[in-house]
């Protein structure tokens, strides 16, 4: 049996904020006992093991680790749960079985990761909105992580959510020193993978870089789609139209014409409307009405992919696996419903920009074509 007791010991001590004289006085005996113990060069005399249990409030059984399998799998069911009402859009759900597992288990930095996106980004705690409410209790959180967790993706996260903690209070200069802990883009481990094969094999080679390029391009048109968006007022009606019009082009010369692109229809589906409203906006009534077709066909699309993995087709990702299970969500109904929705939200607001084309024919057919589609439910 693996005896993890003098880990589960300073465990329990660290998350009580207890220092090893405290609780060696609690014992009555020395606080090099204590660090002996917790560096695993000894053990507590079995006498030790029911003090030791009720002083943290735990059983025997969890100071001495034998329950560590068990809660495991408890843990691994909570986090398998989370990610499907991530996927399904149950965000309300989510956040509040996960606040159960954070209770039941405060060290478990798998946990403390979700809990930390629970404090940022449920109901009402958008766009910073959560960092504000919660910026203590997160920076504690994240403080914990950086000094004693050593799963880099876990600390990776943690670097980024103290960098907004720090903007939001006043100290810029701060919250970009501490980015500069992340790796650049040229160390991710895509990238990496890929160059590993270079000129030693070319067929892992081709499939690592396909992986990077994918990768890349999700969060190139993200980036691209935000420099419209968070710069609108300064563009022109044109340079938003030609903008969206790029990231589409650069989406099908990655991905391919007509070629099954996976996560892309999502993206491709709110381009579309973009563009289309950029275009009504712009009085070009019969090509922005167009793209809202297009966009519900997209949407389509992504709607009927099927659960679990598939691979992409275009021939700069050709084969790379896009699982549908990793995508969270924060809508319960599918593609069409969500997008149909925004369209009649802006068609029925008082100076709508759909004023002009509300009797449009093709107008009214978008919606007498789709609704048949929209689901409550993905």
């Amino acid at each position: 049996m693996n005896i993890k007791i003098g880990e589960n010991i300073k465990r329990l001590r660290l998350n009580k904020n207890i220092t090893q004289e405290k609780l060696a006085n609690h014992l009555q005996i020395t606080y090099q006992t204590i660090s002996k113990w917790e560096r695993d060069e000894g053990y507590p005399d079995i006498t030790m093991l029911i003090p030791l249990a009720n002083y943290f409030g735990v059983t025997v059984d969890e100071l001495l680790g034998t329950d560590a399998a068990k809660n495991e799998a408890k843990i691994k069911a909570y986090l398998d749960e989370y990610d499907r009402l991530s996927n399904i859009g149950y965000e309300d759900e989510k956040y509040e079985m996960i606040t159960k597992a954070y209770q039941e288990f405060p060290c478990d930095w798998r946990i403390i990761r979700r809990y930390i996106w629970k404090l940022l980004y449920a109901k009402g705690n958008r766009e910073f909105g959560g960092v504000m409410r919660h910026a203590d209790e997160i920076e504690r959180l994240c403080d914990d992580i950086l000094e004693r967790c050593n799963i880099d993706g876990i600390r990776y996260d943690a670097i980024s959510t103290l960098s907004s903690v720090y903007l939001i209070r006043g100290d810029e200069p701060k919250a970009l020193e501490i980015l500069d802990k992340l790796p650049g883009v040229n160390n991710t481990n895509s990238n990496e993978r890929a160059f590993l094969f270079k000129g030693y094999d070319d067929v892992k080679h081709v499939k690592y870089l396909r992986e990077a390029i994918n990768e890349f391009a999700e969060q190139l048109v993200v980036m691209l789609r935000n420099v419209i968006q968070y710069n609108s007022e300064s563009l022109t009606i044109q340079e938003k139209i030609k903008g969206y019009e790029d990231i589409i082009n650069i989406i099908k010369l990655v991905y391919g014409e007509d070629k099954y692109c996976g996560f892309m229809y999502y993206h491709l589906t709110e381009l579309y409307i973009w563009l289309g409203n950029n275009y009504i906006r712009n009085k070009e009534y019969d090509k922005g009405i167009e793209c809202l077709h297009t966009a519900m066909d997209y949407a389509m699309k992504y709607d009927s992919i099927q659960n679990g993995e598939s691979k992409l087709e275009g021939v700069f990702v050709k084969d790379v696996i896009f699982n549908s299970y990793n995508v969270y969500s924060s809508f319960k109904s599918n593609g069409v419903k969500r997008e149909l929705n925004y369209i009649k939200e802006w068609r029925d607001q008082e100076n709508s920009i759909y004023a002009d084309i509300k009797n449009h024919p093709r107008f009214i057919e978008l919606f007498e074509k789709y609704e048949p589609f929209a689901k409550e439910t993905k």
